[in-house]
């Protein structure tokens, strides 16, 4: 996850500025007027997200789809969906986790 914007880079609603990740900082620019918070990425990993479906039910031992979905007037806020389906062995679990987790800024460097 990146580390949030800039406190200038938060919406208005004339004259808005563009906050962009680049080279280890943010650029700030202009440009059009968002209406929403734009997502900075997921703030939870699939490992949190499995312990609360475990938590809530789901099977162990599954193939699951895991997928974060963006802020929508439905949901509101990003959202993870978590779905098992195996006709099989009989489990349909389908739920939805917020990614609510607190910001996380990983160390260490990556090496081509």
């Amino acid at each position: 996850p990146l580390p949030p914007p800039p406190e200038d880079a938060q919406p208005r609603a004339t004259g808005c500025l563009k906050p962009r990740w680049t080279e280890r900082k943010w650029a700030i620019r202009t440009g059009f007027c968002r209406k929403a918070e734009p997502v900075l990425g997921p703030r939870c990993t699939a490992k949190v997200i499995w312990d609360r479906a475990i938590a809530a039910g789901a099977p162990r031992d599954a193939l699951a789809v895991l997928a974060i979905e963006g802020p929508s007037r439905a949901l509101g806020k990003p959202m993870w969906r978590f779905a098992i389906s195996d006709r099989l062995r009989k489990v349909n679990f389908d739920r939805y986790f917020e990614d609510d987790c607190p910001l996380a800024i990983e160390t260490g460097s990556a090496t081509p």
